[in-house]
């Protein structure tokens, strides 16, 4: 600026500041994108988060476009927005209840009486089981994942064998897929009619055994 018979404080005020606009009011967050399409449930599923968030019921089965920053989740279908949600890290579900099928009761869809009408057809034990699980969820849809792997399991496993791992679920209050399965794949209903049985058996009459009278 030697050969300048103005400063750069100058050039600038007289120049360039009034071209500056205003800093943004939020910090920049980079957009990620993912296809996918939504389910049954009226959910679709951030895999990297492991979390679920909810679409207008009219979309279920529609492709959709998952747009998320740091913070925020948009749901696009067909080029258009329909839903919003904060990001949230970790497994759960995010619910705007008016966007699920069973607010809406001209709705044809998947519902509690679906799935317990399809447990019925199979095994009563699975009906109670199923029941069960609905009556304790808040918002159905968020359950209907759990009783697909249920009637799932229930066609790949031996009826007596499935029906005694879903007691043994309805026993204890553990009324889930993985539950039911895990009982079946190590065989954890076996150890506990063992243990039932050795509490009820008598001890054998013996003259070298003493009876709780000793002790006292």
């Amino acid at each position: 600026m030697q050969q300048r018979d103005y400063s750069r404080e100058e050039k600038f005020l007289a120049e360039e500041k009034q071209a500056l606009t205003p800093l943004p009011e939020t910090v920049y967050e980079k957009k990620y994108y993912v296809d996918l399409r939504v389910a049954q449930d009226s959910y679709v599923n951030l895999g990297r988060d492991k979390h679920y968030y909810s679409v207008p019921y009219e979309h279920i089965g529609k492709k959709a476009l998952l747009v998320y920053t740091s913070t925020l989740v948009r749901v696009y279908c067909g080029g258009k927005p329909v839903a919003s949600h904060p990001r949230i890290i970790g497994y759960g579900y995010s619910t705007i209840k008016e966007h699920l099928c069973s607010t809406h009761k001209h709705y044809l869809g998947r519902s509690p009486e679906y799935y317990i009408n399809e447990a019925e057809r199979h095994s009563d034990v699975l009906r109670k089981l199923i029941t069960q699980i609905f009556e304790k969820a808040s918002i159905p849809e968020t359950v209907y994942r759990r009783c697909d792997g249920l009637l799932s399991l229930q066609r790949k496993t031996e009826l007596p064998l499935f029906e005694r791992a879903c007691q043994m679920a309805l026993n204890h209050g553990q009324l889930t897929c993985k539950f039911v399965q895990k009982v079946i794949e190590n065989k954890t209903y076996l150890l506990y009619e063992t243990e039932d049985e050795n509490e009820q058996t008598p001890l054998p009459e013996h003259e070298n055994i003493r009876g709780k009278e000793y002790y006292y």
